[in-house]
């Protein structure tokens, strides 16, 4: 998603809920994670995102 839209999507979630922010190479979601926390969300970023996961993945919806 592109951070342009994050801020008004992320209206939609429920503050009481922890969220782990993800991105390729853990910059973008960092930042979308400050917005999360400067709104009063509990958030993780997942640093160095998925370039830095060793695991196996899914890529299916």
């Amino acid at each position: 998603m592109p951070l342009s839209e994050f801020e008004s999507w992320a209206a939609q979630l429920d503050p009481k809920e922890t969220y782990q922010i993800l991105c390729h190479s853990g910059n973008r979601s960092q930042m979308a994670s400050m917005v999360l926390a400067r709104a009063g969300f509990s958030v993780v970023n997942v640093s160095d995102g998925m370039m830095a996961y060793k695991g196996a993945t899914v890529n299916e919806l």
